[in-house]
């Protein structure tokens, strides 16, 4: 069984980086090859709050995400889930947590940024009712990518 837990603090820096560590080539491109993993951790453990997805004692999902409270938005910067994981669910459920704790603190939407290209992920993002609200070229490689957003409504 998957147990959620939502936590702005549940780690210090030097776990955050040992998870995105373990996860640094789930991203596209690796999220160490756009930031210094334990600069980019120390910047997680201070303004980021997480949905982490555990099976008994071990994290086999997590999202990070930003809550800015002026304006009432919410920024998701990461998800990712276990390959031998996904298409289970356990990515959507922490969307739903993610969607429950925006509608508990008066968010009105959720944005993220994805690469255009990834099809798999933008049919994942599409079915939970996200759209996209910009597409533009990547300062980092100039691929395409889309801004995609989710209002909550209440």
């Amino acid at each position: 069984m998957i147990d959620f837990q939502i936590s702005d603090k549940p780690f210090n820096e030097d776990k955050i980086a040992e998870i995105l560590t373990h996860y640094d080539d789930y991203f596209i491109p690796k999220i160490s090859d756009r930031k210094n993993i334990v600069e980019y951790a120390r910047k997680l453990s201070s303004n980021a709050t997480f949905i982490l997805a555990k099976n008994k004692r071990k994290i086999v999902g997590f999202t990070a995400f930003y809550f800015n409270p002026v304006p009432k938005t919410t920024y998701l910067t990461l998800i990712a889930t276990d390959r031998n994981l996904q298409g289970t669910g356990i990515g959507k459920s922490m969307i739903y947590k993610l969607i429950e704790f925006c509608t508990t603190h008066n968010s009105a939407g959720i944005l993220l940024e994805m690469r255009a290209n990834n099809l798999k992920l933008f049919n994942f993002y599409d079915s939970l009712g996200f759209e996209v609200k910009e597409k533009f070229s990547s300062s980092l490689n100039g691929e395409t990518r889309y801004h995609m957003y989710l209002p909550i409504t209440k």
